[in-house]
């Protein structure tokens, strides 16, 4: 599968949070968006997963265009915001229940597929409790949870391993690692050690635009190999990329 960004232009009154990005995006590793608060990443991701329109420019999922055909997107999408909205009053079985039922996923497979999916992120033991009483790194999980029903084919991640614990992030990255051998899975994320040991490319962005694009250990050749510091130079302007 092949994403294709071009030109995307995006405005939000006088501050230019996309300006005419253009990003390949395939199947067959993980690719990560990185940057500065304010860097455009949440409005490209929110663009990608057809929440918001492009004010010009395009967005092609193997070819098809979305802002003509948006469901295309929408039918294979696992999509993660920032922030996770869950209901207190219910269980994860009865919110992921909820979430199958909006995504038109059939009880049967709704219900293996969501047994399967709490094992995964070790949330099985916690399937009886009130989300009310969950921890931020527990409601995470609930989030990845909802993205993942319906096996999609296209993973849109925005931060998430943010509440989790480093075990926790481990097991996700080896999650997000076995999906992308077969999908499309984009993450946007601040803990640059994700980006170290899970993105085959990843993406660098400053005030709406790509500084880089490449290999993350390309871009760690800039500071001695080291990822995080070639990072903060490239963003501050110390680095040529």
């Amino acid at each position: 599968m092949q994403l294709k960004v071009q030109e995307v232009s995006k405005r939000f009154g006088s501050v230019h949070a996309l300006d005419s990005l253009s990003l390949e995006i395939e199947s067959g590793g993980v690719f990560g968006l990185v940057g500065p608060n304010g860097a455009g990443k949440s409005t490209l991701m929110r663009i990608l997963a057809t929440i918001e329109q492009a004010d010009s420019g395009k967005v092609y999922l193997d070819g098809v265009d979305l802002g003509k055909k948006p469901n295309e997107m929408r039918r294979v999408l696992g999509y993660l915001p920032q922030d996770i909205a869950v209901y207190p009053n219910l269980t994860p079985v009865e919110f992921l229940e909820y979430i199958a039922a909006i995504k038109g996923i059939g009880k049967a497979v709704a219900k293996k597929q969501i047994s399967g999916i709490l094992d995964t992120l070790r949330l099985s033991d916690a399937r009886k409790r009130k989300l009310g009483g969950f921890s931020g790194g527990m409601r995470q999980r609930v989030g990845i949870a909802c993205a993942l029903l319906g096996d999609p084919q296209v993973v849109i991640a925005d931060e998430p391993s943010s509440g989790l614990d480093p075990e926790e992030r481990i097991s996700l990255r080896k999650l997000f690692l076995s999906m992308a051998k077969t999908r499309i899975v984009l993450l946007s994320t601040h803990i640059i050690s994700d980006i170290e040991t899970t993105a085959s490319r990843m993406a660098l962005m400053k005030s709406g635009k790509l500084i880089y694009v490449g290999a993350p250990s390309e871009l760690a050749l800039y500071a001695d190999g080291d990822l995080e510091n070639a990072y903060i130079q490239a963003v501050h302007g110390e680095a040529v990329i």
